[in-house]
């Protein structure tokens, strides 16, 4: 008899959440604008047509809040646009690269601060 199936794993290191934020990138040779899907502590999944290839750092802002944080990335993984992936949209994951403590801060208190918003206690105490 076979070995039973092992369960993939889950490559993400860190949770993620939804959120749309706007972000503003800059690469070698161009300047594009997005919104990310979701982020987290370890990089986030930026909403665009204007896709880069895996392996392209950029640097990009994103407006967390009231504030704006500029972050450096690598492109890990691309998904293109497709009639079969309907309500799916194109985009890219970006890794965060050398990410500055205080920039790291802000990020996961924004981080903290949509999960607080969305999972709260319902128990009186």
């Amino acid at each position: 008899m076979g070995q039973p199936a092992l369960k993939p794993h889950n490559r993400r290191d860190h949770d993620r959440i939804a959120v749309d934020v706007e972000v503003t990138m800059t690469s070698e040779h161009n300047f594009y604008t997005g919104f990310t899907e979701d982020i987290s502590a370890g990089g986030l999944f930026i909403s665009s047509h204007e896709t880069l290839p895996i392996g392209t750092e950029l640097t990009f802002s994103l407006k967390l809040g009231k504030g704006v944080v500029s972050c450096t990335g690598v492109v890990r993984w691309v998904r293109e646009p497709s009639p079969y992936l309907d309500g799916v949209p194109p985009g890219m994951g970006v890794q965060f690269d050398d990410i500055p403590p205080n920039v790291a801060a802000a990020i996961n208190e924004f981080i903290a601060s949509r999960r607080d918003a969305i999972f709260f206690d319902d128990d009186p105490m």
